[in-house]
């Protein structure tokens, strides 16, 4: 295979999952996405697996890591996407290695076993932890079936699965291109891993209850981010809204979007994390009031406390009548929000009773480190 075509499988593997990953949500291409870069890095030699490794891990990372210069300084944040790229061919090149010194009957497992092991070590690792990267977990958000190995697992146990089917079917391609590719040399192994995957997201599809009330969730984004300002420094470095004309054009384009989709008729609307305003400034949370009464909704806001405990970045909800329903302050504050005079809130976790079931509301960070 010539070397150009090596580099570009790479990086076609990283758009293919790119695409699978929130965002973009083309369904189920994660479990065949690794399958062209498998192919490459299985028989390639070693000294080659790092770099034939790198389209893949810089495509990846620009695709589901291209916000970082939004929440960094953008030198900082480019640069970092250009690091976690080189994260992710590192694990790939562990992967290969461990495949390389394992017995026949247990290569199959290598990737899969380097991939998840590395993930969850660094969810639990002091500083690392709050390192947040992509897991290859994700592309299977849209996946019902899939997703209920969680309760068992976790997400590391979904990545595990992903990782391989994808092995699997890089190693049955492998011995199909062989000019000797005999029967009896068939790798059992990874048909017996496909299947088992199979069987597993089958029960998973088993498990789950047939829902007899559903409802909608519409999420807004207002791209308030983009403000020059915002650009220049980044999300961390704590810029605050300081001016009620801007806070009111924050609320008139959030208030335009939820109208835009009232006539879904969704349940839930939940704001950009943009704390626009103060939760007790009635000037604008009356308009929110207004607003989810005019929806028929619960609004989920981001705003800023001045509380006795001090200046907290919090989760605000309220209900169709307009009423405030829950209130939470952020516990996992940035540095730079920090900086900009916020304070952790309490550590506590509670819900909110809704027609539509019990309501946890938190802010950005808080859901990942949970």
């Amino acid at each position: 295979m010539k070397l150009w075509l090596k580099f570009t499988l790479s990086a076609l593997s990283g758009i293919l999952l790119t695409a699978s990953m929130p965002g973009f949500d083309v369904p189920f291409i994660g479990w065949v996405a690794l399958v062209p870069l498998l192919i490459v890095l299985l028989t390639a030699e070693p000294k080659h697996i790092y770099p034939l490794a790198l389209p893949f891990g810089i495509v990846f990372s620009i695709g589901v890591h291209n916000w970082y210069p939004n929440i960094f300084p953008p030198a900082l944040g480019y640069f970092l996407i250009f690091a976690v790229g080189t994260y992710y061919a590192g694990v790939l090149h562990l992967g290969v290695w461990l495949y390389s010194r394992l017995p026949a009957s247990l290569k199959l497992l290598a990737l899969p076993v380097a991939w998840s092991a590395i993930e969850f070590v660094k969810y639990i690792t002091p500083v690392i932890e709050d390192w947040w990267f992509v897991l290859l977990a994700d592309s299977a958000w849209r996946f019902p079936a899939a997703l209920q190995i969680l309760s068992v697992t976790g997400v590391f146990g979904l990545s595990f699965l992903i990782m391989l089917v994808n092995t699997a079917i890089a190693a049955i391609i492998l011995h199909l291109r062989q000019a000797d590719s005999s029967p009896q040399a068939f790798p059992k192994s990874a048909a017996i891993a496909a299947l088992l995957s199979a069987l597993i997201v089958g029960a998973g599809a088993l498990s789950i209850r047939s829902a007899e009330n559903g409802f909608k969730i519409a999420v807004l984004t207002d791209m308030v981010n983009q403000d020059p300002l915002v650009l220049a420094q980044g999300e961390f470095a704590g810029t605050r809204v300081t001016s009620p004309e801007v806070s009111q054009a924050i609320f008139d384009t959030d208030a335009a979007l939820a109208r835009s989709i009232a006539s879904e008729e969704p349940a839930f609307i939940v704001f950009p994390e943009n704390e626009f305003t103060d939760a007790n400034d009635s000037q604008f949370i009356n308009q929110l009031g207004s607003l989810a009464q005019e929806t028929n909704a619960y609004i989920a806001v981001d705003v800023l406390w001045n509380a006795p405990t001090g200046l907290h970045d919090t989760a605000l909800l309220v209900s169709p009548e307009g009423e405030e329903t829950a209130r939470r302050a952020k516990i996992n504050i940035t540095s730079g929000e920090a900086d900009a005079g916020i304070v952790a809130g309490p550590p506590q976790f509670f819900s909110t009773s809704t027609p539509y079931g019990n309501v946890g509301i938190s802010v950005c960070w808080d859901v990942h480190r949970l």
